[in-house]
């Protein structure tokens, strides 16, 4: 004689299957963290010069690495001086700007927008920036033409009208690049800012 099994009810059923989904997304989300953590460093934005892409108190993902032009990058000035020697004056020992040219790019100012003649090129290319927010102050230092020297980064804030960047002080070196945001990390910051709000964290001043 066969034993006739007892039917499970739509509710068990429901709360097996929600249980498992529960089950694997703490698993995604343990593996993510350890991949994470062995892999990037974090920091808290402090300032509004990098709005809207940051805003203060994010928390981001940096990863060591060579940056490139456009990227968002955290710059060391613990040690920073203008190339005449003159002293800066940050608010702390990090910066988060966004790198605009590298060594043997020019870069001009014109009207509030952004050109760069790229190094090895004839001409200089109109930056596309939907990410600023204003227009970009013209500089106050170098001229309205700066050309990046040997081992220098030319670098700017997003919100263009409240950042103390290259269009004061010109250009850092680039071995001061401590670390690059990558382009997911600023996706996915509200996540981050969640799921890292009871972690160490690491201030980066702008």
């Amino acid at each position: 004689m066969l034993n006739q099994r007892k039917k499970r009810s739509p509710l068990v059923i429901f709360g097996s299957v929600l249980l498992s989904i529960v089950v694997a997304a703490l698993l995604v989300f343990a593996v993510f963290n350890i991949w994470v953590h062995q892999n990037y460093f974090l920091v808290e934005v402090s300032g509004d010069s990098m709005l809207n892409t940051v805003e203060n108190g994010d928390l981001l993902y940096v990863k060591n690495g060579k940056a490139e032009r456009g990227d968002v990058v955290i710059i060391s000035v613990k040690d920073a001086h203008r190339e005449d020697g003159a002293e800066l004056h940050f608010s702390g020992d990090y910066i988060i700007k966004r790198l605009i040219a590298v060594e043997g790019d020019t870069v001009k100012w014109e009207n509030g927008k952004i050109s760069v003649k790229y190094a090895g090129a004839e001409d200089f290319t109109l930056l596309d920036e939907p990410y600023i927010r204003g227009n970009t102050p013209s500089f106050e230092y170098g001229g309205q033409e700066i050309t990046v020297g040997k081992g220098k980064i030319f670098f700017l804030g997003d919100n263009r009208g409240n950042s103390y960047d290259s269009t004061e002080i010109g250009c850092l070196n680039e071995s001061d690049i401590f670390g690059v945001v990558p382009k997911w990390s600023l996706k996915i910051k509200s996540f981050t800012n969640f799921w890292e709000s009871m972690r160490t964290r690491v201030a980066v001043h702008q």
